[in-house]
């Protein structure tokens, strides 16, 4: 299970996730670490310029209480971030070995694995193709409504999962103007 947290503080987390509440998500965590939960908990930090002073404590802190940390860089997959190039940290930009690296993965990945392994539920209960899809683009289904393997398993879903195999990604409304696939 992973929780999008992105900081360690309640200013900050609510600069950057406009409209939520630090400490319910807070709580949340807290509820499921004393649950008998039995897979791994996972914490997940987008750095970017608004948070980037904080990466150190907040690995420290959930490490410290056992539960996973993961790091990734702030990406414009769906093209929906305006205000993308202000927030995205200056060595994310500039290529070298970091645009060495994502060439690498294009070349031997082809596609982008997340829409093919990731199921996002969103708090209404909408699946989402991509994590980032903000604008919610592409609703998928709804868990209150159908099971998530039928979701799963849907013409809809089926029918995106060739485009991506088949390298026309470009197609897809929500990977049109993604910043991690959509380079030379």
């Amino acid at each position: 299970m992973v929780f999008s947290l992105d900081a360690i503080t309640k200013e900050t987390y609510e600069k950057i996730r406009k409209g939520l509440n630090f400490d319910v998500v807070i709580n949340n965590i807290n509820k499921v670490l004393k649950t008998s939960y039995s897979s791994r908990v996972f914490v997940k930090f987008v750095v970017q310029k608004d948070n980037y002073h904080e990466v150190k404590n907040f690995k420290n802190y959930w490490k410290e209480r056992g539960v996973g940390v993961l790091l990734s860089n702030l990406s414009n997959r769906t093209g929906d971030l305006e205000d993308y190039n202000d927030q995205v940290l200056l060595t994310q930009k500039i290529g070298g070995l970091e645009d060495i690296k994502k060439k690498l993965i294009k070349h031997v990945v082809k596609n982008c694995k997340d829409l093919l392994l990731n199921f996002n539920i969103l708090t209404n209960g909408n699946v989402i193709l991509c994590c980032n899809d903000y604008s919610k683009k592409i609703v998928l289904g709804n868990v209150n409504e159908n099971s998530v393997k039928e979701i799963w398993k849907s013409k809809k879903y089926n029918n995106i999962r060739r485009k991506i195999l088949s390298g026309n990604s470009k197609d897809i409304s929500v990977c049109n103007n993604c910043s991690i696939w959509n380079f030379e």
